[in-house]
C-alpha cells in the first residue's frame, strides 16, 4: 500500500497549488506530503542501495545509475514541454510562479535539479528566480541531495552505526533552531523546511528505520524526544509556518513500514507508478488548460485533474521505457 500512500500525497500537493481549489486553509497539508515523501524516500534508499551488489564503489555506481533513469528522463521530457508553453501561451493569471521567461539561461538552469531548492532568502540563486520551472521541483532539489548521502550512511550503518547520528541530530538542531530563532534569514520556513540542512535528518529517520531493529533505542529517541519536544512547544511554534505540518508528518511517519509490509497488489503498483509523474506534471497541466481558454472555476479544475492524472499515466509508460532499457 505503499505506492497507493505516495499517490495520495501528490494528490495533496497537486491540489494544494490547483486555481479554484478549496484546499484547507491555515493548515497546509501539502507540507505534510512533502514530509512524509522525505522520510518515504529515505526508506526506501536504503533498500535499493542494499539491492546493489559488489564493493563500495561499485554500489554505489549502481545506485546512481539507477537514482538517475528513475528521476532525470521524465524530469526533462516535462521541463521541456513546460518551456514550450512558456514560449506558445501568455503569461499566467492563475499560475504566477509560470511568470517567467524561457531562456537558454533559466533552461540550464534548471537543467541538473540540484539547484531548485535555492529559490528562497537568503540562499537564492538569481538565475532561478522567481522559481524553478516546474516549481515543486525545489523539494526534488534536496531529495537529490540526499541520494548523495545515501553511499555514506549505507556505509557507516555496515561500519556500526554510531557515525550516522552525528548529522542526523546536527539536521534536528538546525530545524529546531529556526523554528525558534524565526528570523527573516533564519526561520521556520527556509531552514525548517525548504532547506536540506534542516530536513537531511528526516531521510535519515527513514533511511535508519528501514534498518529498525538494529536501532530501536536511537530512533525512539529521536522519534518520540522530537515529537515531546514540539508538542510541549506547539502553543509557541504554531505561530510560525508549517511546523505543525511537520510536526504531523512525522508523527505519521511509522506507518510507513507497517504500509510496506502489505501484500502487493496491482492497483497499488499502479497508483505508485503514477505519484512522481503527477508530481511533474501537474503545473504545466494546470497551464495548459489555461492555455486553452479555459478558466470557468468549475470546469478549470475537473479539467486540470483529468488532464493531470491522464498524463501521469502516459509519462508511467514511458518511465518503463526509459528504466526497461537501461536498467
Amino acid at each position: 500500500m505503499l505506492g497507493t500512500l505516495r499517490f495520495l500525497l501528490a494528490v495533496a500537493v497537486m491540489l494544494s497549488h490547483l486555481p479554484y481549489s478549496h484546499f484547507p486553509e491555515g493548515f497546509n497539508l501539502a507540507v505534510t506530503a512533502v514530509v512524509l515523501f522525505y522520510f518515504i524516500s529515505g526508506f526506501l534508499m536504503y533498500e535499493s542501495f542494499s539491492r546493489t551488489t559488489g564493493g563500495f564503489y561499485s554500489r554505489t555506481l549502481q545506485f546512481f545509475k539507477k537514482r538517475f533513469f528513475r528521476i532525470y528522463p521524465l524530469y526533462w521530457v516535462v521541463l521541456l514541454f513546460t518551456f514550450g508553453e512558456l514560449l506558445l501561451f501568455p503569461p499566467s493569471k492563475l499560475l504566477p510562479l509560470l511568470n517567467q521567461p524561457a531562456t537558454l539561461e533559466k533552461f540550464l538552469w534548471n537543467f541538473p535539479i540540484f539547484f531548485n531548492n535555492y529559490v528562497f532568502p537568503p540562499l537564492t540563486l538569481p538565475p532561478l528566480l522567481p522559481h524553478p520551472v516546474i516549481p515543486p521541483t525545489w523539494s526534488l532539489g534536496s531529495e537529490l541531495l540526499f541520494y548523495l548521502s545515501v553511499p555514506f550512511l549505507w556505509r557507516g550503518i555496515m561500519e556500526g552505526g554510531r557515525g550516522v547520528w552525528i548529522p542526523i541530530f546536527l539536521s534536528v538542531g538546525i530545524q529546531l533552531g529556526a523554528f525558534f530563532i524565526e528570523t527573516p534569514l533564519f526561520n521556520s520556513d527556509n531552514f525548517g523546511y525548504r532547506y536540506i540542512f534542516g530536513v537531511w535528518w528526516i531521510f535519515g529517520f527513514g533511511f535508519l528505520y528501514s534498518h529498525y531493529r538494529r536501532f530501536t533505542r536511537g530512533l525512539k529517541l529521536l522519534y518520540f524526544g522530537y515529537l515531546t519536544l514540539l508538542l510541549f512547544s506547539l502553543w509557541y511554534f504554531s505561530q510560525f509556518p508549517f511546523v505543525r505540518e511537520i510536526w504531523l508528518g512525522v508523527a505519521i511517519a511509522p506507518v510507513v513500514k507497517l504500509l510496506r509490509n502489505l501484500p502487493p497488489n496491482r492497483w497499488n503498483r499502479l497508483l505508485g507508478s503514477l505519484s512522481y509523474p503527477l508530481f511533474l506534471v501537474h503545473f504545466p497541466t494546470f497551464y495548459l488548460v489555461e492555455g486553452m481558454g479555459i478558466s470557468n472555476p468549475v470546469v478549470y479544475p475537473l479539467l486540470s485533474i483529468f488532464l493531470t492524472i491522464l498524463f501521469s499515466y502516459f509519462l508511467a509508460s514511458l518511465d518503463k521505457i526509459f528504466r526497461g532499457r537501461k536498467n
